[in-house]
């Protein structure tokens, strides 16, 4: 989305169709010591003297398929200010870490990212120089609608599942859902499902419409 966004004519006609054909893209923001916070990120990109490149140092944690990535889309401190780059998996001093162990979402791997001394062609930068602050924010405003519908699917499932054990478990010659209790604890987990799903669509309509939908995301 970063690229599609905020990427110059040049590298969405690179990109874009090796994305649409599969190619995976890691956002590269957190950090040991740094979350969604742009400004608090310690990754460094040096401008080399002509000009022509940036060399990357610094690390970061909890990037989502940095396993897979065939491109990062990397976040770092420069001269104007948080600056954006896209980088090639290939590009020496690039190195994914050994993924984190998670309880759940285990099918996408998370792992840490290295960055040692990794050049970059200045005609990798992602938009302009210093603006990385507004494009981290309008891609995590879209990354927010993905982890809605996630949750909201999860809440789905764990309703279908309670509401069948109740229909199954027998207490006092009768099953606990005609009990008025859990049946109260029904309507109010329907109540608070609903309540997430029409937020959930009202704020893709505001996004799907193209004005700025960062409340209803958040």
């Amino acid at each position: 989305k970063s690229m599609e966004l905020h990427g110059s004519d040049e590298q969405k006609k690179k990109y874009l169709p090796e994305l649409a054909k599969g190619a995976i893209t890691a956002f590269c923001l957190s950090e040991p010591n740094a979350g969604p916070d742009v400004l608090s990120i310690k990754a460094k990109a040096t401008p080399e003297a002509d000009g022509d490149f940036y060399i990357l140092n610094g690390e970061k944690q909890f990037i989502t398929s940095a396993d897979i990535a065939k491109y990062y889309i990397v976040f770092c401190k420069a001269d104007k200010g948080p600056t954006c780059f896209i980088v090639d998996r290939e590009t020496k001093g690039l190195t994914p870490g050994a993924p984190e162990k998670k309880l759940g979402i285990r099918s996408s791997k998370t792992c840490p990212v290295h960055f040692e001394d990794v050049k970059v062609p200045a005609e990798n930068m992602l938009g302009q120089p210093g603006k990385g602050f507004r494009i981290a924010l309008s891609v995590l405003d879209y990354g927010r609608l993905g982890v809605a519908a996630g949750a909201l699917g999860i809440a789905e499932q764990a309703f279908t599942e309670a509401v069948e054990y109740t229909q199954n478990r027998v207490q006092f010659s009768q099953s606990i859902s005609s009990f008025q209790a859990t049946q109260f604890k029904f309507a109010d987990m329907r109540i608070e499902i609903d309540s997430s799903r029409y937020l959930l669509y009202h704020a893709l309509a505001t996004a799907m419409s193209g004005a700025r939908f960062s409340l209803e995301a958040a």
